[in-house]
């Protein structure tokens, strides 16, 4: 059923990207802007890059079924001296029941000159354009994903202002069979899909996206390449290319190309640092959707979650004498989370007492 489901999924990708084309402008052009610091680093790639809340808001919805920790991440752009946006996003995962995640989002155009009937300049207005979303995403089995967001998005220009609700579908495969196979990502994604607004006469439309990623991790997940095709609606079909490299899983490096079109291609350039549950990200965007070089800042900070809660069933198993099963939990406690000090702590402390506990076991039925 749920590989039907999936298979579904991919027909209907399939079928309907020769066809994607619509009438009017594309307008809220603010969502095709890359936020998250690490995807930009690497070209852009989103939909098989897809692990952690960044991912989840702004490329492949199906990435919160990845989250396992709870997330909170910190976006700044500076577009230009006077454009700039930022973002904070929120993931909350439940075992096994994928994660729930929100997101707020701001674009500010710096004040425009505003103009009369007459063609007369007045004064200077305000502009700008925000983003509220709510998405969920789980396994649809062991290596399936689906996640979708729901948004509000809203433009404003002076007094004037238009609003909409838009949605994306996430879907993401993870094979869990051994072997390289096992290091393969395949990711599918809808993104914008809904009416557009009007911003007083002006009508746009939302820039509905689609869009196909494959990713393969390798050297123990130390290197990460991926490559996505995405389809923006009435624009050409575009390439982005990316790779992550991290150095002892403390310092990432990434390189990125995208082809978009003739004022949006180019390199762009990250580097990434991890410290426990924090992480630092930073991407150089060279020639980036007309504004020239970018700066992109970011920070994700991982608590507590389901490596959280491993860890304390561990703990109460530990504490009724079931080693054997605590030291099973404190595993994938650390399998989420390699820096849990306590399940390191707790992991050895039970090994130590299932060594005594079966020698203490041993000598028992020698001395019967």
């Amino acid at each position: 059923m749920i590989k039907n489901k999936a298979v579904i999924f991919i027909i209907c990708f399939a079928l309907y990207l020769p066809c994607y084309a619509g009438n009017g402008e594309n307008g809220f052009q603010f969502l095709e802007l890359g936020m998250g610091a690490r995807q930009v680093g690497m070209g852009e790639t989103v939909i098989a890059v897809a692990d952690d809340v960044n991912a989840a808001v702004n490329g492949n919805a199906a990435a919160w079924g990845e989250i396992r920790q709870n997330e909170l991440a910190l976006t700044s752009v500076q577009h230009t001296e006077s454009m700039s946006s930022h973002s904070l996003s929120f993931a909350k995962p439940f075992a096994n029941k994928g994660s729930l995640g929100l997101q707020m989002q701001s674009f500010d155009y710096g004040d425009i000159s505003g103009y009369d009937a007459a063609g007369l300049r007045t004064s200077q207005v305000d502009a700008g354009d925000t983003l509220m979303a709510v998405g969920y995403g789980r396994p649809l089995g062991p290596s399936w994903n689906m996640g979708i967001n729901i948004k509000s998005i809203k433009q404003k220009i002076g007094d004037t202002q238009g609003q909409t609700i838009g949605a994306d579908i996430g879907l993401l495969y993870v094979p869990m069979q051994l072997g390289k196979l096992s290091r393969l990502r395949l990711g599918f994604s809808f993104k914008n899909l809904g009416k557009g607004a009007a911003v007083g006469k002006a009508k746009t439309a939302l820039p509905q996206t689609m869009g196909l990623g494959i990713g393969y991790k390798m050297f123990s997940d130390s290197l990460f390449l991926a490559m996505d095709i995405q389809k923006t609606r009435n624009e050409k079909m575009h390439l982005h290319i990316g790779q992550e490299t991290w150095l002892n899983r403390v310092i990432g490096i990434r390189l990125g190309y995208r082809n978009e079109n003739d004022f949006t291609q180019g390199l762009n350039y990250g580097i990434g640092f991890k410290y426990k549950d924090l992480q630092l990200d930073y991407a150089l965007v060279m020639n980036s959707h007309d504004f020239g070089e970018t700066h992109r800042f970011g920070l994700i900070f991982r608590f507590g979650g389901v490596g959280e809660a491993l860890y304390q069933e561990g703990l109460g198993l530990s504490q009724t004498g079931n080693y054997g099963e605590a030291i099973m939990k404190f595993y994938e406690a650390l399998d989420i989370n390699p820096h849990h000090q306590k399940a390191v702590n707790g992991l050895r402390e039970a090994a130590e007492m299932l060594k005594k506990q079966r020698g203490k076991s041993q000598n028992e039925n020698n001395n019967k």
